[in-house]
């Protein structure tokens, strides 16, 4: 089993190819397939114990929202075929409440979680979803609309479907 960065893949919107950190444009569609020279994506895999499941290795997209990523499919995962291989990518899960080894407030750029929970502001309830730092050792939240340059969709795949 290789546990080494790979490169495989491609990430499109509106069906051109797009690199990774690109600004979401307002409805547009995402789809990922085959790999385009000078576009392919680097996945490192994660840590799980087998070789099937991987990380971008940066952010996809930037400034795009937990329901932007709703609607898309990617909250619980959307089937693409990536280089002759079947994959589920999808928002990593990252857990409703603060882990014990996280600290807040979240560095760097913030990375949406597929859950979503009731957390509290001035007293009143209101829907948060978790976010997590790039160094992951940082974890908040931000409301599911809420759109920034640093809110990022750092998708996971698993493959074989």
């Amino acid at each position: 089993m290789s546990f080494e960065p790979r490169k495989f893949g491609t990430m499109c919107l509106n069906g051109e190819p797009v690199k990774p950190g690109t600004p979401y444009p307002d409805n547009a569609q995402v789809t990922f397939g085959p790999a385009v020279a000078g576009y392919e994506l680097e996945w490192n895999p994660l840590p799980d114990g087998t070789a099937h499941s991987f990380i971008l290795a940066e952010p996809a997209l930037v400034n795009i929202s937990w329901r932007q990523l709703f609607e898309l499919g990617f909250v619980r995962g959307k089937p693409f075929e990536m280089d002759g291989r079947m994959f589920m990518v999808h928002l990593p899960r990252l857990h409703t409440k603060k882990p014990s080894w996280a600290s807040t407030p979240v560095e760097g750029p913030r990375i949406w979680g597929q859950e979503t929970f009731i957390g509290f502001q001035d007293g009143k309830p209101v829907q948060q979803c978790p976010v997590c730092g790039w160094n992951n050792l940082t974890w908040g939240s931000a409301h599911p609309s809420e759109r920034a340059m640093d809110l990022v969709f750092m998708p996971v795949i698993d493959e074989g479907i």
